[in-house]
């Protein structure tokens, strides 16, 4: 048994594929110790779909710029020349073509890990996109575009903490807009934690990612994570359970709204002042109406919402997606982008 295993599940399937295929690269660099196995799910969008996207985009060029899924044991190099880009990590499976916004795919990817490869502690890091309370983990090379909603990502985490009989040691995500208080809650919803620790990006996070390879060096070495682009939480049910109940306030959060407001229209502190958390407070009530259906189904709501399945990305949040390397388009010309990609609003009934 490893004193380590990691899980990284490395969601490339859209247009972040240039910065999630050096993550493998990174992780080949680090100085982990021979107790620590390193396993990584890697999901590869094609050079045609990033392209579209991202204009100005040369291909990544590395490992010869495949495109689908695969599995790899991280095998740690050391030091390599900076044009090298050819994995050296042993490769364990090929997937082709998957879903990797799948509830499914992540499911079998951490119980196969833990299966093969148990150990005394568990790391499992989640790279890709954010899209707060809705989602994380999108993949565009779906029909159409598809992301992991939080609920069930969450249900996924809790059927690890049971496999293995415990919490998750560090659970980190490297996506955007994990800093809600709604998300952090779904980690906790019943009762007991899916990880003791988690580790989130306190602002914006990168494009580059998170600098996942230097993290867990510090965190399997027992040291301290160095990053200030890294908040970590020590997730407890008590504490995420009066922000629950101060949620679920009559009187529209009480006076949180008020500190709330006094700072900024999103951003709150949580009671210790350690770490910033965003409440999703929607002041448009046309966009409220547009992603209830999803905040409707999270447990600090009492996951009211019935409706299973969804995974299909709310159109506006896909044009948001494009306006971001394509700032100088007018909303017409993000419609057509849209249609050249296959993303038809038509398809959600919007």
């Amino acid at each position: 048994m490893s004193q380590c295993t990691v899980l990284i599940y490395a969601n490339g399937n859209n247009e972040l594929e240039p910065e999630i295929a050096r993550l493998l690269l990174s992780l080949e660099t680090a100085k982990v110790s021979s107790k620590v196995t390193v396993l990584v799910q890697l999901g590869r969008a094609s050079y045609s779909l990033v392209s579209k996207i991202r204009p100005n985009m040369r291909p990544t060029d590395i490992d010869g710029d495949w495109s689908g899924v695969r599995r790899y044991k991280v095998l740690h190099s050391g030091r390599r020349a900076k044009r090298y880009r050819v994995y050296r990590s042993e490769l364990l499976d090929t997937l082709n073509a998957t879903n990797m916004a799948d509830p499914a795919t992540l499911s079998d990817f951490l119980r196969w890990g833990v299966g093969n490869y148990p150990a005394d502690k568990y790391i499992v890091v989640a790279s890709g996109h954010g899209v707060g309370f809705i989602g994380l983990l999108s993949d565009y090379t779906t029909p159409y575009p598809q992301v992991l909603p939080i609920p069930e990502f969450c249900s996924i985490l809790r059927d690890l903490r049971d496999t293995i009989g415990k919490p998750i040691d560090y659970l980190i995500l490297d996506v955007c807009d994990m800093n809600y208080v709604e998300v952090c809650y779904e980690h906790v919803a019943d009762g007991i934690p899916v990880a003791d620790m988690l580790l989130i990006s306190g602002e914006e996070t990168p494009l580059a990612g998170l600098p996942i390879a230097q993290i867990i060096t510090e965190l399997v070495s027992g040291g301290h994570v160095t990053s200030t682009q890294v908040l970590t939480i020590q997730l407890s049910y008590t504490p995420f359970l009066k922000l629950k109940e101060c949620r679920q306030q009559d009187d529209a959060l009480g006076e949180l709204i008020k500190e709330v407001r006094s700072i900024n229209e999103m951003i709150v502190v949580s009671e210790d002042s350690q770490y910033p958390l965003i409440i999703w407070i929607p002041t448009d009530r046309l966009k409220y109406e547009r992603y209830r259906k999803w905040y409707d189904r999270l447990s600090i709501n009492l996951g009211k919402g019935s409706e299973e399945g969804i995974r299909n990305i709310p159109f506006p949040l896909l044009l948001g997606s494009l306006s971001v390397y394509n700032p100088g388009l007018s909303e017409s010309e993000l419609y057509t982008l849209a249609s050249l990609l296959g993303w038809d609003d038509r398809l959600l009934g919007t």
